[in-house]
């Protein structure tokens, strides 16, 4: 964690601690906060972000891994949760504060659409009228059977949360909504890969207009606009 109050000067705080009973610990990733307090399934008002509490078989060899996964059901693959951060602790104590999780609920599992081997979060969230949206990533496994790496594709797809309480998921895309196309998006340091990280609101374009900005087969950086209806 670090924090900052021009986005320029930043002061590192430390790592976010999740050593509460029932949460998940060990490695984690996809992190990305909410802008605005939220209630948390307790009912505690909180500071709540992304995050994906990652299997160890992600680190052993693709080929063995990948099957293992598969046997397992979608909602004990890598999946989207939210942690929960008590807004009065940060009150107190910015800096401590900031690092405890108190609460995880998981929202988004990967499923036999699309993102059927794990899913992660992508930009932070961003208001609209009917709750948060965020853009967010799944894999699925396009060929396991060659003799090298697995090949994978990552694709982008949005998620809809209820504004006050955003572990209640509103609408999911039930297919991608940016999937690997073109030359840049489909080779480069990682192969078949779009993933996105950033939003930016274009009320200037429109009331529900969004660029989302994602990278491009982890080496080039992408735009693409989204509208929705």
């Amino acid at each position: 964690m670090a924090v900052s109050d021009d986005a320029h000067q930043w002061e590192r705080v430390g790592l976010m601690n999740f050593n509460v009973p029932g949460l998940t610990a060990g490695d984690d990733k996809d992190g990305a906060f909410f802008p605005e307090p939220v209630m948390s399934p307790d009912g505690v008002e909180s500071l709540a972000f992304y995050h994906r509490p990652m299997l160890h078989l992600s680190a052993v060899d693709g080929r063995a891994a990948i099957p293992m996964i598969e046997s397992m059901p979608f909602e004990d693959r890598e999946s989207i949760r939210i942690g929960y951060i008590p807004l009065d602790r940060v009150k107190r104590d910015p800096m401590l504060g900031l690092l405890e999780c108190a609460e995880s609920a998981l929202v988004l599992s990967p499923d036999a659409n699309w993102g059927s081997l794990k899913i992660g979060g992508g930009t932070p969230p961003v208001r609209i009228a009917e709750g948060w949206m965020s853009i967010f990533h799944g894999v699925d496994v396009v060929d396991h059977r060659r003799r090298t790496r697995p090949k994978l594709r990552y694709s982008a797809g949005i998620v809809v949360h209820d504004a006050v309480e955003p572990h209640r998921v509103l609408y999911r895309s039930p297919r991608p909504l940016l999937e690997p196309q073109t030359e840049s998006e489909r080779a480069g340091i990682v192969d078949n890969v779009v993933f996105p990280t950033g939003i930016d609101p274009r009320p200037d374009l429109g009331a529900r207009i969004f660029d989302t900005y994602y990278g491009m087969a982890d080496f080039r950086v992408g735009a693409a606009r989204v509208t929705l209806r």
